[in-house]
């Protein structure tokens, strides 16, 4: 596999793991046992996106230097 093909594969695998994530506490929201992430806020989620963001460009940031 080349450089291209792995940096794509690794992306896949992040993207797919980062929805996950992001999946499971969406579901996770409407259950009354789970009151932690019943509190969030729309505000909440937009941080943790713009988190999420930032640790995709730091990543993309370390792939650059190997």
């Amino acid at each position: 596999m080349d450089r291209k093909q792995q940096r794509l594969v690794f992306g896949l695998v992040i993207g797919a793991i980062f929805g996950l994530v992001l999946a499971w506490i969406a579901t996770n929201r409407d259950e009354p046992t789970n009151s932690a992430v019943a509190r969030l806020k729309p505000g909440d989620w937009v941080k943790l996106g713009i988190s999420l963001l930032g640790v995709a460009r730091q990543m993309s940031d370390l792939i650059e230097t190997v």
